[in-house]
């Protein structure tokens, strides 16, 4: 392997990227290491395609022979495959992406395959963790509506509806929520633009106007990237579900989600890259690194755990953090895009 070689797939696998090709003619198949089955150690592998299919389960084995199959067909719309494949550290999910090559007088192809198995793993958790809130919502007696940074409605549990006079229709929950959205009296949306531009909790009532069935008291608390959390509740009736505190500035996600991490048994934290500073740790994390409430602390490998540098003039000021802790390595780090950009997922498994 020369230099070049060399570092080209040093900084491959690191980067969770490596190239492929395949030999349709001979029916081979040449594989970066590092992304599948050990062969030997030289850069990349040449297996018979038989062969290497067999570091894939067989329910997963018929697609990986059909897309190389396929990949010379006239007209092919270009795709990608995923699927897990077995490597000797374990089970990792990949994305196959590529295409025949021209001008060359035999079928070969090429492309790329890259290790997505963080970002499986973090749609994972986003689907159970919508199953989670799902069975919160339709479990509390009060109307709970969620609205994303221009106020239109993303999600709501049935006793919202019902308090406008509505019922969900069942595959059409877009409509449902377009409906829904149409009838949030004037003044309520009015008050909760202002919240949302402040960042801060906000409270009020409505009279049975603007298609409310009854009069309601509303609290509402910012979330995620600008959204907003609403909990209605008919006047006098029993406080079912509250809504979240009025969270710091640099911390908007969602109190609920925080505080079922409180019941996960493993260390999990969110971390500000900008400041490379803790904004929350659940229990577990807390005991396992000593974490005293109320302290804002900075970690100081934030380049090691994550790959992330925060901004150096930022990184350490007394006004901002007032404890130094170093996390271990071997860490699960995810951004939290859907939350806030600047925002990391931190997990010990």
């Amino acid at each position: 392997m020369s230099p070049v070689e060399s570092i080209l797939r040093e900084c491959g696998l690191a980067a969770g990227i490596g190239f492929w090709r395949f030999d349709a003619g001979r029916g081979l198949v040449h594989w970066p290491r590092g992304f599948g089955p050990a062969h030997d150690e030289s850069y990349g592998s040449w297996w018979r395609l038989g062969e290497f299919g067999q570091a894939f389960d067989p329910a997963e084995r018929a697609k990986l022979f059909d897309y190389f199959e396929n990949l010379f067909e006239p007209e092919r719309p270009k795709v990608a495959l995923e699927l897990p494949v077995n490597t000797p550290a374990g089970k990792i999910q990949l994305r196959i992406e590529g295409a025949p090559l021209t001008g060359v007088d035999h079928l070969l192809g090429g492309g790329l395959v890259r290790n997505v198995s963080r970002r499986y793993e973090a749609e994972d958790r986003a689907r159970s963790l919508g199953q989670i809130l799902d069975a919160l919502l339709g479990s509390v007696q009060s109307g709970v509506v969620v609205l994303d940074g221009q106020l239109h409605v993303r999600r709501a549990n049935g006793r919202a509806f019902n308090l406008f006079g509505l019922e969900v229709r069942e595959g059409l929950e877009a409509a449902n929520f377009a409906v829904l959205q149409a009838r949030l009296p004037k003044l309520m949306l009015r008050d909760l633009r202002q919240a949302q531009l402040a960042r801060v909790a906000i409270k009020g009532e409505a009279e049975s106007a603007n298609h409310l069935v009854e009069p309601v008291t509303w609290a509402a608390n910012p979330w995620g990237r600008g959204g907003m959390v609403l909990v209605l509740r008919t006047t006098g009736a029993a406080v079912a579900f509250q809504a979240p505190p009025v969270a710091p500035p640099a911390a908007v996600t969602v109190t609920s989600s925080r505080t079922l991490l409180d019941y996960v048994h493993h260390p999990c934290l969110v971390i500000q890259s900008r400041d490379a500073s803790i904004d929350f740790a659940n229990k577990a994390a807390r005991d396992k690194l000593g974490l005293k409430p109320g302290v804002r602390t900075h970690i100081n490998n934030l380049f090691e755990v994550s790959g992330r540098h925060a901004p150096r003039h930022t990184y350490v000021t007394a006004d901002r953090v007032n404890a130094i802790i170093t996390l271990p390595m071997g860490a699960r780090v995810t951004r939290m895009t859907d939350v806030d950009p600047d925002w990391l997922f931190v997990e010990y498994v």
